[in-house]
């Protein structure tokens, strides 16, 4: 990953946000073993969540703008992923 232009002004607690979508991104195709661990840690992402301001609703359309096809690896890797 490169960054030709400057990276948005987050703070720290919005910047875990988009740690967590990366994450959540690789546990679907290319690291199947974090699976598990991100379905089953609800109340830390809503810890998260709350720390940035950000609500469930919008992080599941961030996370639907990564993951378009869902969590079925299959999908994903029928798309090039």
């Amino acid at each position: 990953m490169t960054f030709t232009d400057a990276l948005p002004a987050f703070r720290s607690k919005q910047w875990q946000v988009i740690v967590l979508l990366f994450i959540e991104a690789l546990s679907v195709c290319r690291i199947p073993a974090l699976t598990p661990h991100m379905t089953n840690r609800r109340m830390l992402l809503l810890k998260v969540l709350d720390g940035a301001q950000i609500s469930v609703e919008e992080y599941e359309i961030m996370k639907d703008l990564m993951i378009p096809l869902g969590r079925a690896p299959h999908f994903s890797s029928q798309s090039g992923a």
